[in-house]
């Protein structure tokens, strides 16, 4: 399942998935900003509103 995990410290943010198995969050690459975002989603076929959020 695709997510999106940000620090609260930090407020960084990192694209990845959740093993739906054993719901661990594994990174796939840094947010930097909205370009970083949609390119993504576009290559998991997910829209931005649908993905899980994390914190």
């Amino acid at each position: 399942m695709p997510a999106l995990k940000t620090s609260i410290c930090t407020g960084e943010k990192v694209a990845g998935f959740i093993d739906i198995d054993t719901g661990k969050f594994h990174d796939y690459m840094l947010i930097k900003g909205s370009q970083d975002l949609i390119e993504f989603c576009d290559s998991c076929n997910v829209q931005i509103e649908d993905l899980k959020k994390i914190v």
